[in-house]
């Protein structure tokens, strides 16, 4: 008798998280996943048998996937230098489902809950066994959703189990699916000006004018309130600049200290000091693709620690 269970594709909405899925009756030992058949078509629903545990790797059960934008702009077409048929989706967490037996040195094992992080390069140079597989020095790149059949599955299939960490009971797993792209995106952003910031308040201490800005209130923006407040010295004021009202009611109903309505010609020479006196002494730009954060670094207003562009 067949059995019935969900696709869920979480959508990353500023501090929010919507979910969307289908119902899928399922006889037997099958899995559903949304293919990627054409550019700029609709997905098209496939079932197959649940793959088996790849050499040294894992199967996935997955609970939720994330839908991040390089995901709309490859099935749009944006990113052609990828094959189809392919099941995109890299933001995933889920169950182990099973684990090849030439699988070592691990702590996972089949049903810890866990999050998958999408990237690995060549696994033998100096920086791929560091776990730094964006910097492999053999320029090998694997990315799941893109270079080989992602999450919008049932089930994922996974190649080493040192691209799984274990997920705590404490954090949803429908955040869990996030980390490992855009709240890595955004701890990586924030920690990169952490040596400005440490320099400042070895300078001058923490006055209550000190502030750091973050351009872009969208899902990234939100994670940097958090991880800034996590990450940054105590007493570092959060100020957050966007073109979107709503998006910055959300940054500021998440802890921001000041938002600014990015609608005013040469808003970047504004920034360095607001109506309440807060002073910017570092920037992080990284968090949105818009030309206004491009602009800020070359604002004519600089400081010697402002900004501090990322």
């Amino acid at each position: 008798m067949g059995s019935c269970s969900d696709i869920i594709v979480v959508i990353e909405f500023g501090s929010k998280v919507k979910k969307f899925g289908s119902k899928i009756n399922r006889g037997g030992m099958a899995r559903r996943s949304a293919k990627l058949v054409k550019f700029n078509e609709p997905f098209e629903f496939v079932t197959d048998d649940i793959p088996g545990s790849p050499p040294g790797g894992a199967v996935v059960k997955v609970h939720y996937t994330g839908l991040c934008h390089s995901d709309v702009d490859m099935s749009q077409g944006e990113k052609t230098n990828y094959s189809l048929p392919l099941i995109l989706g890299h933001e995933v967490s889920g169950r182990v489902h099973s684990i090849d037996q030439l699988a070592v040195n691990s702590d996972i094992k089949v049903g810890d809950r866990v999050m998958v992080y999408a990237i690995r390069g060549c696994g033998v140079c100096s920086r791929c066994k560091v776990h730094k597989p964006t910097f492999c020095l053999n320029r090998v790149r694997k990315t799941i959703g893109f270079t080989e059949d992602g999450g919008f599955s049932d089930y994922l299939t996974v190649s080493d189990l040192s691209l799984l960490m274990l997920v705590p009971e404490t954090v949803a797993m429908d955040t869990a699916c996030l980390l490992p792209c855009s709240g890595l995106t955004s701890y990586n952003a924030v920690v990169s000006i952490l040596p400005t910031v440490k320099e400042f308040v070895t300078d001058h201490g923490v006055p209550e004018d000190c502030a750091v800005l973050l351009v872009g209130a969208g899902g990234l923006g939100l994670w940097g309130v958090q991880i800034v407040r996590e990450v940054l010295p105590d007493g570092i004021r959060i100020v957050c600049a966007d073109r979107d009202p709503e998006r910055l009611a959300e940054a500021k109903a998440m802890g921001c200290d000041e938002v600014v309505l990015w609608n005013v010609k040469g808003m970047p020479k504004k920034l360095s000091v607001f109506k309440s006196g807060v002073t910017i002494h570092a920037s992080v730009g990284r968090l949105c693709r818009s030309p206004e954060a491009r602009r800020i670094s070359k604002s004519p207003e600089r400081r010697p620690y402002f900004p501090k562009k990322i």
